[in-house]
């Protein structure tokens, strides 16, 4: 089943921001098409979504260049 960024997040993770959702949908699209696999796709693509929306290790609040002065 191809995925929305809508749809995905309804069904497979209502803490995905929009950003993430969109993510994810075209991460598990790819995989499903890939390899037919439903579930690794969506594994798969709900942890590399929440890692696209994380902070990035080293700058407070995920701001580069260190947040405020």
């Amino acid at each position: 089943m191809p995925w929305n960024a809508q749809n995905f997040a309804a069904r497979h993770n209502k803490a995905l921001s929009p950003s993430q959702a969109t993510k994810a949908a075209r991460i598990a699209n790819a995989i499903l098409e890939k390899t037919g696999d439903e579930g690794k796709a969506i594994a798969i693509a709900n942890s590399q979504a929440e890692e696209y929306g994380a902070p990035q290790r080293g700058s407070p609040s995920g701001m580069i260049g260190g947040g405020s002065r």
